[in-house]
């Protein structure tokens, strides 16, 4: 028997949620502004709790926020709020990778073995032969943590505080889905891997090698790796999400869990999302070699394939998204209480984020992104 939030969750205040609003904001200007608005305004996205959405192109840019940041507390979701984007965070792990690459650190060829202990090896499958960039592609057959014993835990403690290593006993003595490298299969653990091993290769924390590496170089003052201090950043919108029949509720026992671990724990509002994939796309993070590394495209296999988002390839730390207007990389992201997406289009130099701090609906990103797409993509 499950009892979700036995215990109270601190209540969230007007401050807790307080964000600076961007500076010298031109979204007004852009010729399409009122196209943009005009989405937002539509039902299905009007039915979420709340989200921002950004867009970019030749013609500049266009941001605009609808709904709550916070119901309890009545306040409206701000350009300047904070989202939990989930597994979005793995490209921001995946470039720390690549970066230590780029410094001679490591290679992607090498055995993750290498920098584990020999207990951890023994316990989870797979980990005796795979290397970095197995991981990183999704090709190690080593087993995702997220099980059903996994959400049980979640769901029965208003905060776990867990390690990333306590989160890896979730796959301990557990079978491997697949030889190593002989095909694709999604799995969190891997980046929850990576980020250990960049911690033990470096010594230092991966809240450090977020900021050395990416938030400082591109200014992104929004972004937020907690690591083990303060769970949830000032700033951050609330996630709702459904659970059973309760209705809609706050998610915060859940989604602080995914705070820790380098496959969803980082925090950071659109405006500055967009500016780490625009250092990505103009080479501000990481070497030529490193970034065609990163998008070194394969095919993934036909189940992991979709007709909204058109996923059909994944490279070692992006995806690939084909679209009929042109490919697009990135990644999307879904935990308790948020989903997002953002994409570039390399051959347009075009970004597309949407962000929300409701999980229950799909229905109403589905509906931003297709009349986005229309709008960019005429």
């Amino acid at each position: 028997m499950i009892f979700f939030s036995c215990e109270e969750l601190p209540e969230v205040t007007p401050e807790d949620l307080a964000c600076s609003p961007i500076s010298n904001d031109q979204s007004q200007l852009h010729p399409k502004a009122s196209e943009f608005q005009a989405i937002l305004e539509s039902p299905d996205v009007q039915a979420l709790v709340g989200g921002v959405l950004y867009v970019s192109a030749e013609d500049g840019y266009w941001q605009g926020a609808w709904g709550k940041a916070s119901i309890e507390q009545n306040l409206p979701m701000q350009t300047c709020h904070r989202f939990m984007i989930a597994s979005i965070s793995k490209v921001f792990t995946a470039t720390v990778v690549h970066r230590l690459v780029d410094e001679g650190i490591w290679t992607l060829a090498d055995p993750i073995s290498q920098y584990l202990d020999a207990d951890t090896i023994k316990r989870i499958a797979n980990a005796d032969q795979a290397n970095l960039r197995q991981l990183l592609a999704h090709t190690c057959g080593i087993k995702d943590y997220y099980t059903t014993e996994f959400e049980m835990a979640r769901l029965n403690n208003v905060n776990n505080n867990w390690t990333q290593e306590e989160v890896l006993s979730f796959v301990f003595g557990k079978s491997a889905e697949f030889e190593v490298g002989s095909t694709y299969g999604y799995s969190n653990t891997n980046y929850v891997l990576l980020a250990i091993l960049a911690e033990r290769a470096t010594g230092k924390k991966m809240a450090q090698l977020y900021d050395d590496y990416i938030f400082s170089p591109l200014g992104l003052e929004s972004a937020y790796y907690s690591g083990f201090d303060t769970p949830i950043p000032t700033g951050t919108a609330s996630g709702y999400g459904q659970l059973y029949e309760r209705g809609l509720i706050w998610t915060e026992s859940l989604y602080q869990d995914e705070m820790k671990t380098g496959d969803g724990g980082i925090a950071i509002n659109a405006w500055d999302l967009s500016k780490f994939y625009q250092g990505l796309a103009n080479g501000r993070l990481l070497s030529p070699e490193s970034f065609e590394a990163m998008s070194e495209w394969f095919a993934t296999p036909e189940e992991y394939h979709d007709d909204i988002f058109y996923q059909t390839k994944n490279g070692n730390g992006l995806e690939y998204f084909d679209f009929p207007s042109g490919y697009a990389w990135g990644h999307t992201g879904a935990v308790d209480g948020f989903l997002s997406i953002a994409l570039y289009f390399p051959e347009s130099q075009r970004t597309i984020i949407i962000l929300t701090n409701e999980a229950s609906l799909q229905e109403g990103r589905i509906t931003a992104f297709e009349a986005v797409m229309t709008e960019m993509f005429p």
